[in-house]
């Protein structure tokens, strides 16, 4: 310090006064890059590096003498060229001559190297000499202030170390001061923007028609950009703004559990445009649990509604035909069957759409189909090849509750029989071919079990014959269909029939004398239909 003179103390002093009245980093780097030229004899070119922690490089930020546009391209890596080897360093570096500064600049990358000689203007005259004094801030290396001398005949000396380093402890401090600033002001930024997008989102959810719609329209008008919603059956809800093209997922969830899914189009989102988007999730996601506990309750309802009726309640049967419309009689009672969830939740979608009425029990799902449902349900069927269960239009609101029962009774039968209907040739079964079921419902289960032994007595014991004859009476008395289903010859099907018909004294040809054995079959599998 001593060997400085007092007119450098009093720039140096001068220079110090304004970096510290800076906020403005762009001001700032004015200041440090004009000081630099002024305080340094000979200096001719000089530029401050920053480092950028999430790239791990070196980038410049500001220039005298270079051509910007070029130079911005230079993004250094720690330990390339003088500048990174004093950022690695940490410690101010002095190059005097050509030769030392040429080995230097020697770990630059042929693109970095091309950059600076067209940011230079001069790739004929080489730097005669070069400082690169780092930026340090309480051990934190922040950036590389660098100054050359391309020019003059004047190399840089010990002295100019001395003072460039000065200016730079000067400077580091004043960088982090505007870098803390600057941070500040982005985060009050992205606050004022955050609370006026939670006022606009918050908005949407307070207007008469709220609901997912409004949510995805407010925050289109946000952020611009194509929206889509699916549910966790991955169907779209909703779509905003054109095609999702190329797109980046959201997940919509609630205490854990994911709900869906938003799909965002176009490219990254900037930080104000993610903001809007987080903020916009759980107020969809609170969408989503209305939804959900709205269908949930009207389900709950529609079944208490549909024991009652089954239990042939007069003010249910009243309340059903009044809330949906019943008076004229002109729907019929079906049963859709299926093991698999994604034809069944298919299936409710469509008929909450419809706002038609339906209950599930199993695997199944009981609708009360005006002439506009029918053919959503041959849809259905022909989609997934599922069973579908007919009833009949009752006549009177008085026969509601029975073909309710006997549809239900019908579908329990075939569900108990799958292994046999499997290879039916049909998938569709009306309750006008098993009119017995509208009689054996209705009997007590200590009637069914007298008639039981009186007419299937004899081979009741035998469950191989049971089997057989179950098999061969509900596949229409197909021989091969028979014994298709049981794995075995049509012939070992006949043989068992003719025993069978033996033991219970019956001729089989004879379609009355089948008649009361086809009663007993069904009456065997007729389970209890009162449960929902």
């Amino acid at each position: 310090m001593s060997s400085l003179s007092s007119e450098i103390l009093e720039q140096l002093l001068a220079v110090s006064k304004r970096l510290t009245a800076r906020r403005d980093l762009d001001s700032l780097l004015h200041d440090i890059l004009d000081g630099s030229l002024q305080l340094i004899p000979g200096a001719d070119f000089a530029c401050v590096f920053l480092y950028r922690g999430e790239d791990n490089v070196l980038v410049p930020v500001g220039g005298v003498g270079f051509d910007m546009t070029y130079m911005k391209t230079v993004w250094l890596k720690p330990g390339e060229s003088l500048t990174g080897q004093a950022f690695v360093e940490k410690k101010p570096l002095l190059l005097a001559t050509p030769p030392a500064v040429k080995h230097a600049q020697q770990t630059l990358s042929p693109e970095h190297e091309r950059a600076v000689k067209l940011a230079v203007g001069r790739p004929d005259n080489p730097v005669r000499s070069s400082l690169a004094v780092p930026l340090i801030v309480q051990s934190r290396t922040v950036g590389v202030l660098v100054i050359d001398n391309y020019d003059t005949d004047r190399d840089f000396t010990s002295v100019d170390l001395s003072v460039a380093t000065i200016l730079s402890d000067h400077a580091a401090i004043a960088v982090a001061n505007a870098q803390d600033y600057q941070r500040a002001k982005n985060l009050s930024r992205e606050l004022q923007q955050t609370l006026s997008i939670q006022r606009k989102l918050l908005s949407s959810m307070l207007t008469p028609s709220s609901g997912i719609p409004e949510i995805l329209g407010s925050l289109w008008h946000l952020i611009r950009r194509p929206l889509a919603i699916f549910d966790r059956d991955h169907q779209v809800l909703h779509h905003q703004g054109g095609p999702v093209d190329i797109a980046k997922p959201f997940k919509i969830c609630s205490g854990g559990e994911e709900l869906g899914v938003l799909l965002v189009g176009g490219k990254a989102l900037s930080r104000p445009e993610l903001v809007a988007v987080e903020q916009a999730l759980p107020l969809i996601a609170l969408e989503f649990m209305k939804i959900h506990a709205s269908q949930q309750q009207q389900e709950q309802v529609q079944a208490t509604l549909f024991r009652d009726v089954i239990e042939s309640d007069p003010i249910a049967i009243r309340h059903l035909v009044q809330q949906y419309g019943l008076h004229d009689m002109t729907w019929r009672i079906v049963a859709a069957a299926s093991e698999q969830h994604d034809a069944l939740s298919h299936l409710t979608r469509q008929l909450r759409n419809v706002d038609a009425p339906f209950t599930t029990i199993e695997a199944a799902i009981i609708v009360i189909a005006k002439p506009h449902v029918l053919p959503l349900l041959n849809q259905w069927q022909n989609l997934y090849s599922h069973v579908l269960v007919w009833g009949e239009a009752p006549a009177t609101s008085r026969e509601i509750s029975e073909q309710l029962r006997s549809t239900l009774a019908l579908w329990k039968i075939i569900t108990h029989n799958a292994e046999f209907l499997i290879r039916a040739p049909q998938i569709e079964f009306h309750l006008r071919d098993y009119p017995e079921i509208l009689l054996l419902e209705s009997l007590l289960p200590t009637h069914r079990t007298r008639y039981l032994e009186k007419v299937l007595g004899p081979i009741l014991g035998d469950a191989e014959l049971v089997r057989t004859l179950r098999a061969w009476i509900l596949l229409n008395r197909s021989f091969r269909l028979a014994a298709d289903c049981l794995h075995t010859h049509p012939n070992t099907i006949r043989y068992r029939i003719d025993r069978i018909a033996e033991m219970l004294e019956r001729n089989f040809q004879n379609d009355q004398a089948v008649m009361p054995v086809r009663l007993a079959v069904l009456w065997m599998d007729l389970p209890e239909t009162k449960a929902l």
